[in-house]
């Protein structure tokens, strides 16, 4: 009987655990600690409901695939958590940084302006290790897709060759 309730209780521990961890890899990306995509989906769509403004701010890595394949692919994850590292110190604390793809981020400032998110561009721009730099768009909650207009300008950005 005491055996039985001694294994019960370890397995309801480790079931905890493996749910907490789960939970964990749903919320946040494994490499970086950068918050998931499903996770900013979410964090969107909820500022969207209650008609919270919002800004976005998305973060290509310029270089990055020169990175992985002359330095190898450990430099590279060296370089993305260096960027979380990087964005994380531009913004403030309620402000989310997530890892969309490989290489790319959004910043979703809440309470923000396009202008306030001109300016985290411009901070974010500032990177450069390894020959790695950032190119950035910016966008805000009064378009119709602030993700799609963010990506856009990005895009333009780099085109363009500017850094914010």
């Amino acid at each position: 009987m005491v055996t039985t309730i001694f294994l019960l209780g370890i397995l309801a521990c480790w079931l905890a655990w493996s749910n907490w961890c789960l939970r964990r890899q749903v919320r946040f990306d494994t490499l970086t600690g950068a918050t998931s995509l499903m996770a900013f989906e979410r964090a969107v769509q909820r500022l969207q409901s209650t008609h919270i403004r919002f800004a976005l701010v998305v973060v290509d890595c310029d270089n990055f695939k020169k990175v992985n394949d002359t330095m190898g692919h450990k430099r590279g994850d060296e370089v993305l958590c260096r960027v979380v590292a990087h964005l994380r110190g531009i913004v403030r604390p309620l402000d989310m940084v997530a890892r969309t793809g490989g290489d790319e981020f959004v910043l979703l400032l809440p309470g923000a302006t396009a202008a306030v998110a001109r300016t985290v561009a411009q901070r974010a721009a500032k990177f450069d290790f390894c020959g790695v730099t950032l190119s950035c768009g910016v966008s805000d909650s009064t378009v119709a897709d602030p993700l799609l207009s963010a990506d856009k300008a990005m895009y333009a950005c780099k085109a363009s060759r500017c850094k914010a």
